[in-house]
C-alpha cells in the first residue's frame, strides 16, 4: 500500500468521518413510514371499490354485446344484469343503482355505468369515487 492510500484510510476512520456520513435519519424514516402507511390505507380502502367498478363495467360490456337481450323488454335486461351480478359475486350491488338503461332506436337499449361510491377513510374523512362509462364503448 502506498503512503497516500494509508493516509486516506486513516482520514476516513477518524471520528470526524461520522459527521460527513449521509443517509436517512430517524425523523426521515418515521416520515417515510407514515407516508407509506397513509398511501397503503388509501389503497386498501379504495381498491375494492375500483375492483367492483371493473367487474360491473365488464358485466355491462358483456350484456351490451347480446343483441337479443337488448332488443327485449327493459325487465329482461335488468334480469340478465342481476344474474350476471350474482354470477360475479356482486351480492350487495343492485343493477338499477349501478347501471342506467336507456332506449336506443338502433340497438334497443344502451347501458351506462353511472354511480358514485363513498368510502370512509378514517374518522369523518371520506373518499368519493364517481364512475361513468357507456357499455360497449372503448376504454374500461
Amino acid at each position: 500500500m502506498t503512503e497516500q492510500r494509508r493516509a486516506k484510510l486513516r482520514q476516513n476512520t477518524s471520528p470526524d468521518y461520522r459527521s460527513r456520513q449521509r443517509g436517512v435519519g430517524m425523523i426521515g424514516l418515521a416520515a417515510l413510514l407514515c407516508l407509506g402507511i397513509f398511501f397503503g390505507l388509501i389503497g386498501f380502502k379504495v381498491g375494492p371499490t375500483y375492483a367492483e367498478y371493473w367487474t360491473i363495467a365488464k358485466v355491462a360490456d358483456d350484456i351490451s354485446e347480446q343483441s337479443d337481450v337488448l332488443n327485449g323488454p327493459k325487465s329482461r335486461v335488468y334480469t340478465s344484469l342481476q344474474k350476471a351480478f350474482t354470477h360475479n359475486n356482486l351480492w350487495d350491488a343492485k343493477p338499477k343503482e349501478r347501471i342506467r338503461v336507456e332506449k336506443d332506436a338502433s340497438r334497443g337499449y344502451t347501458l351506462h355505468v353511472d354511480y358514485e361510491a363513498r368510502t370512509n377513510l378514517f374518522g369523518n374523512v371520506y373518499v368519493v369515487t364517481k364512475f361513468q362509462k357507456q357499455a360497449g364503448a372503448p376504454g374500461l
